[in-house]
This record gives C-alpha cells, structure tokens and sequence, in this order.
C-alpha cells in the first residue's frame, strides 16, 4: 500500500482535475449541443420548407394545369350540352307540332267537318227555299192569272146566267145579281134560306129529290124548273 500511495494520490488528483474540467466544459458542451441541435433542426426546416415550396410549386403547376384542363373540359362539355339542348328543343318543338296537328285533326277537324255540313246543307236549303218561292210566285202569278181569267168569266156568267150557290142543307150562301133582279128578291131576303122561298110547289118531291141526288154526288143536273118570283109570277129556268 505504502508503495502504491503516491500513484493512488496522483490518480485521484488527476480525477479530481478531470473532473472539475469536465463540470467547467460541460455547460459549453451542452452548449454547442445544442447548438449542433438547433443547427440540425434549422436544416432540417429549411430543406422541410425547400420541400414544401417544391411541393407547392408542383401543386400550383398541377393546379393550374387541372384548371386549364377543367375549364377546357367545361367548354366541351357545355358546347356539348348547348347541342344537346338545341336538338332536345327542336325535338320538344317537333313534337308540339305533330301534337297540335293531332289535335287539330282529332278534335277540331270534326268540328269544323260539322260546321262545313251544316253550311253546305243551308246553303242546300236555301236554293231548295230560293226555288219553292220561284215557284210559289210563278204560282201566285198564275193564280192571279186565273183568278182574273175567273173574274172575267164569273162577270160574264152573272151578267147572262142566274147564279145561286147553295151549303149541304140546300141553304143559300150565295146569289148573283141577276138572281135577285129577277125573282125581285135582295140578297139578304134569300141568304140563309132554301130555295122554298122560290118555289112554285109544281114539282113533286120525287123531283126534287132526284134533283138534289143528283148535284150533291157531284153530277151535272139537266132539266126545266118552275119558279115564283117574289111578286107571285111563275118563271120557267
């Protein structure tokens, strides 16, 4: 022990040297440490923020690239759509038509077929009214035509022959003038009344039954009759 003191103390001073340099360069050590750390941490940020500006960078030159390629992509796809809509209007307009022609003919055209018939069938009954008033006024002229040819010829019958109408009873219902004038009788005194008031009571009434048989079956009578003016003269017809 003796012989190995001295070494054993010049160790430990030694240590004890080391040591105490050791505390006073440890601060400075963890300085520079630290140091190297923040060195490390602070490249390590910049190239993180190179990558991110790289990365931005390549971001936006995507991006402007998806936005040129998106709105090219619009263009198409709306020109695209600007056709479609313009075929699918001429389309809807195509269809309208047809629709409106098919209702025409569906709904309308009946009505307007009804409407020409029932024009065409006035118009019918107008020339059929046109010609039944042409031939009711060709007829009204020939009726005044014969009813002055009648006139004539009842004017000249009652100035030259007697003329007594009679009803289904034998009553007078019209005499002519020159009836009255010669059995002295007016009108009045022989209207409503057989012709007993003109009889002579000659003939017998088998005769004047045969008489009336005959006129009322629509048979022309010939014969001579005895008559009594109103004054009491006998008149032979």
């Amino acid at each position: 022990i003796g012989r190995h003191a001295p070494k054993f103390v010049a160790s430990h001073r030694q240590f004890q040297r080391t040591n105490s340099l050791l505390r006073l360069a440890n601060p400075l050590l963890e300085q520079i440490y630290r140091a190297g750390i923040e060195l490390l941490q602070s490249r390590k940020n910049a190239d993180s923020v190179s990558l991110k500006v790289k990365i931005i960078d390549r971001h936006e030159l995507s991006y402007h690239l998806f936005t040129e390629q998106s709105i090219s992509l619009y263009k198409k796809e709306s020109a695209e759509r600007a056709k479609l809509l313009t075929k699918l209007q001429l389309f809807l307009t195509i269809i309208t038509i047809l629709v409106m022609v098919a209702g025409f003919y569906f709904l309308v055209n009946p009505v307007l077929d009804k409407f020409l018939t029932e024009i065409k069938e006035r118009k019918i009954g107008e020339i059929k009214l046109e010609n039944t008033l042409n031939k009711l006024l060709v007829s009204e002229n020939l009726l005044l035509y014969n009813q002055k040819e009648l006139k004539s010829i009842s004017d000249a019958i009652n100035r030259s022959a007697l003329v007594s109408i009679t009803d289904k009873d034998a009553k007078f219902i019209k005499v002519n003038q020159l009836f009255c004038d010669t059995f002295g009788y007016k009108e009045n005194e022989l209207i409503g009344f057989t012709h007993k008031v003109i009889s002579s009571g000659y003939h017998s009434k088998s005769f004047w039954e045969k008489f009336w048989n005959t006129i009322s079956s629509g048979s022309i009578w010939k014969g001579e009759v005895k008559n009594r003016t109103k004054d009491g003269k006998d008149v032979w017809f």
